[in-house]
């Protein structure tokens, strides 16, 4: 799937989420933290830019970084944007354009943050 994501486009974002069970899926066991780890290192290695996984607290996985230097471009917790550093689209210490449709008005820390 990784090296198909990429050969279509790196800028592809890969988002990976836990699985919980619920609902209908009670017997189904839960997506165990290493596998969730080992599919963004797989990802990651064939080559896409962004990598997330989500329904796992980990932050760091949850960020969007700078492909080209790795500095911290958006830091999220959960489902909110705690901080954009994006400079119209392109990395603050680079001057990399990064792809996606940017906003510079989210640029501030948010002020209600998900409980994990």
């Amino acid at each position: 799937m990784a090296l198909f994501l990429k050969d279509v486009g790196p800028e592809i974002p890969w988002h990976l989420s836990a699985f919980f069970p619920a609902y209908q899926m009670l017997e189904a066991e839960p997506t165990d933290r290493k596998t969730l780890l080992r599919a963004w290192e797989i990802g990651k290695a064939a080559g896409l830019r962004y990598v997330y996984c989500g329904n796992l607290p980990d932050i760091a996985r949850e960020d969007t970084y700078c492909y080209r230097c790795g500095k911290t471009l958006i830091q999220r917790m959960g489902f909110y944007v705690a901080f954009n550093w994006l400079d119209h689209g392109h990395c603050p210490s680079c001057q990399t354009a990064i792809e996606g449709v940017w906003d510079n008005k989210n640029r501030s820390v948010v002020t209600e943050v998900q409980t994990r």
